[in-house]
């Protein structure tokens, strides 16, 4: 019987596992900037203080292995405070069965729920698969100060209300009482 893929806030003991799959992630990948895990102050934060309310580090488990991570941390070259710079990554082997996804639309929701402003991020203009994945999740690119890189941007904002699942011919009328919530 396989594991369940869990995804869930670090905890101090992931740390060996985190890096273990980021190490992976940077050598196998031509879009990052390093070959392997080199942290930075809000990373090393970030791992040290996993309580800490003032950042998002999630993980991707399939029993013991960490397979996926996502962070956001505080913009800090942005006079709002209130924007998040979205770092996210998934081991080769698991790529395309939905892990980014589920990985990123927590970070949305917990963007959300801490009030911020919006998330960015920077990707390599050809890392297709994650543009895609980037896009669906609604992000937007903006404009690119070169060649090598595309910065992205996703701006947190309420749920829209509710609106009325209509059935053919009867506009208006709600489907078994369920509203349908309209993303954009």
């Amino acid at each position: 019987m396989s594991s369940p893929l869990v995804i869930r806030p670090y905890l101090a003991a992931d740390r060996a596992r985190l890096i273990a799959a980021i190490d992976q992630v940077c050598a196998g990948s031509r879009f990052m900037a390093t070959r392997r895990f080199e942290p930075t102050p809000a990373w090393d934060h970030a791992l040290r203080q996993p309580a800490c309310p003032c950042h998002l580090l999630l993980v991707a488990t399939l029993g013991p292995q960490v397979i996926g991570w996502c962070r956001l941390f505080a913009t800090m070259t942005d006079a709002d405070s209130s924007t998040a710079d979205l770092g996210i990554g998934v081991v080769t082997s698991q790529r395309g069965r939905g892990v980014g996804s589920m990985l990123l639309r927590q970070a949305q929701g917990w963007a959300w729920s801490q009030g911020l402003s919006a998330i960015t991020l920077t990707t390599h203009p050809d890392n297709l698969g994650a543009i895609r994945l980037f896009q669906r999740c609604g992000f937007a690119s903006l404009p690119a100060p070169d060649a090598r890189t595309l910065p992205m941007r996703w701006a947190v904002r309420p749920l829209p209300a509710p609106i009325s699942l209509a059935h053919p011919g009867r506009v208006g009328e709600q489907a078994s009482g369920l509203p349908l919530l309209v993303a954009s």
